[in-house]
């Protein structure tokens, strides 16, 4: 089954963001996971990298953008960079796992909402057609407000990996096995003052499914 090796963190005032990975082996997966604020523009990846989830939230006030984008490790990966040619902060967080299917891609599903101010960052129920998927949350948020709690169905226990709070813009990650496959039902991250957010869930298909 997947499982985290570490996680890195970048953070600017506005422009572009260099991230570097930990140390990464070949055919590891890199989920890289960013909050823009104060701007509905497109970010861009160096190639390698695909996005499959992002979108903005227009719920009030001015716009968030969230974005998922993986990448399998061909080795040792160096530093890239997220490029974000308008707007202001922004955020990124890098997590690597290893694990996960050997050929394709490791998405086995996913899902990003975007929600209103609120202490809870809800992302949508994803559903993996395999079991021992690792579920990856993200929770994207316009305040740096304190981490209460992580929550949902099936994993039962979702498990801080990295915090990214800069700027006024937040992206952190937890993960748990949703070890007999099926919908996962939402997860919630519970802060401690509410916040304009969204929140994403990130199935990763085992190397034995």
């Amino acid at each position: 089954t997947p499982w985290c090796v570490g996680s890195a963190t970048a953070t600017a005032s506005s422009g572009n963001i260099s991230v570097t990975p930990p140390a990464t082996a070949t055919n590891d997966i890199m989920i890289c996971a960013v909050t823009a604020r104060e701007d509905n523009v497109q970010l861009s990846f160096p190639a390698g990298w695909t996005i499959y989830q992002e979108g903005n939230n227009t719920n009030g006030g001015t716009d968030m953008r969230s974005t998922l984008a993986w990448k399998r490790a061909t080795g040792a990966e160096v530093a890239f960079t997220v490029t974000h040619p308008a707007g202001g902060r922004i955020s990124g967080s890098v997590l690597v796992y290893r694990g996960c299917v050997a050929t394709g891609s490791p998405i086995n599903a996913s899902s990003l909402q975007h929600n209103p101010s609120s202490v809870n960052v809800i992302a949508n129920s994803v559903d993996p057609n395999v079991p021992n998927c690792l579920i990856v949350m993200t929770g994207h948020t316009d305040g740096t407000s304190g981490i209460a709690s992580w929550t949902c169905n099936d994993p039962g226990t979702l498990a801080l990996k990295v915090n990214n709070i800069s700027n006024s813009a937040r992206v952190a990650g937890a993960d748990g096995y949703n070890l007999a496959g099926g919908p996962t039902g939402s997860g919630v991250l519970t802060i401690n003052v509410a916040e304009k957010n969204s929140g994403g869930l990130t199935a990763l298909t085992p190397l034995e499914k």
